[in-house]
């Protein structure tokens, strides 16, 4: 980025534009919902890293690739349309939150530049002047804490955290976290979504409404 302006959206182009060739549409359709939540948090969460280190990233930018991200997971390909079952915001939250904990490009992005300006303030002490992280309690500085911190600002928070068990498959695992929070596409809330479907009634039980209740007790 050497001669651009890192405040212009157009000098990040490059950033989104490698971030849009790990989404391929070949990665879309054959991977499950679980591998894309771990190719989300572990290999796309970090492959911007670099700049985003050493540049503030502006906002616009920043929700061009959360909107990259978020039609991933969802299993859309750029170029269509696709019903988001679940509001993106809750999916970044952490698991203690009630969410999947993807990590967030701009919490990421301001601790990264915090370790240089921000959140350390100068203390005296025997050695002289010093400068320490007033975030926690022993002074230092780690981006993780400070990511979480600026996490807890501004995404949703849910009284019951998630519940993960390592045992099982990642995508039962997410099942179990979308039908809690009733995000599943059963008949109920297809139509809600103003898709037609005729009837509402599951088609195993007849008598009832196809909800998250009688499509987990199926």
């Amino acid at each position: 980025m050497v001669g651009e302006y890192s405040s212009r959206i157009k000098a990040w182009d490059d950033v989104i534009l490698k971030l849009r060739s790990r989404l391929s549409k070949w990665k879309v359709k054959t991977l499950s919902i679980g591998g894309r939540l771990t190719l989300l948090k572990s290999v796309l969460g970090a492959s911007p890293i670099y700049n985003m280190s050493i540049f503030k990233v502006p906002t616009g930018v920043l929700k061009v690739m959360e909107s990259i991200r978020n039609r991933f997971f969802n299993g859309a390909d750029q170029s269509e349309k696709k019903v988001t079952w679940v509001a993106w915001n809750k999916v970044l939250a952490s698991k203690k939150h009630g969410g999947l904990g993807v990590s967030v490009f701009l919490p990421l992005n301001r601790a990264l530049l915090s370790q240089w300006v921000g959140v350390f303030v100068p203390q005296v002490g025997s050695y002289g002047d010093r400068w320490v992280c007033d975030l926690v309690s022993d002074g230092n500085f780690r981006v993780k804490e400070i990511r979480n911190y600026i996490d807890d600002l501004f995404l949703p928070h849910q009284a019951a955290q998630t519940r993960w068990i390592k045992y099982i498959p990642i995508k039962v695992n997410i099942f179990a976290w979308r039908a809690r929070q009733d995000c599943l596409p059963t008949r109920v809330n297809l139509i809600r979504r103003g898709i037609t479907m005729s009837p509402s009634l599951c088609p195993v039980w007849f008598s009832l409404r196809e909800d998250v209740s009688t499509s987990s007790s199926v």
